[in-house]
């Protein structure tokens, strides 16, 4: 990636479409979807200073630390941000930063409630990020990965309240879902 980064708020829907538009222009080959936490900001901070400005917060730091880019998306209360173009690698895991997709959830989930308030909203965001990813890219659910199954790492990330079988439960569930709209649609995302 080369700075800057994208920066750029998306609802569902709108995710949805811009993945779809650039799965053909991709210059790498995501086969996984790695799922992080922020620990910091915390949902508290986040509410302070969130949006476009806690993005552009993001990018200094992840420029300050000599990195060529960052997590694919960060996902926040109020919806999903574009962080690092989606159509190339980004930065967020060792051992998968060239073959998964990073998902950074606003949050620090060791002590953030994630399954009511703006964790729940968080949440829901992520699943539909994940699903929206997983189903445009053909990426199967069984290659959902958390930051902390990484070998290459010590962190507990994404947190001990984000239980990883129930999330991918439920990214499997509106992924079904997805598919299920597209064959009612009458177009396959993978024939574009």
């Amino acid at each position: 990636m080369s700075w800057p980064a994208v920066k750029r708020l998306f609802t569902h829907e709108e995710f949805l479409a811009y993945c779809i538009e650039r799965k053909d222009n991709m210059t790498w080959e995501p086969d996984k979807i790695v799922i992080h936490n922020t620990a910091a900001p915390n949902l508290a901070q986040y509410a302070k200073s969130g949006g476009i400005k806690r993005m552009e917060s993001l990018e200094g730091y992840y420029k300050g630390k000599g990195w060529s880019g960052g997590p694919h998306l960060f996902v926040a209360p109020e919806g999903i941000y574009v962080f690092n173009p989606i159509t190339a690698r980004g930065v967020h895991s060792p051992s998968w930063n060239s073959s998964g997709f990073g998902i950074e959830m606003i949050g620090d989930y060791d002590r953030d409630a994630f399954d009511s308030g703006n964790g729940l909203k968080v949440q829901n965001h992520s699943i539909e990020a994940a699903a929206i990813l997983a189903f445009v890219f053909g990426i199967q659910t069984a290659d959902i990965k958390f930051h902390k199954e990484d070998p290459k790492t010590t962190h507990a990330c994404p947190g001990k309240k984000v239980l990883k079988a129930p999330l991918v439960a439920k990214i499997k569930a509106r992924k079904i879902e997805l598919m299920d709209a597209a064959e009612v649609w009458g177009k396959n995302v993978h024939d574009t």
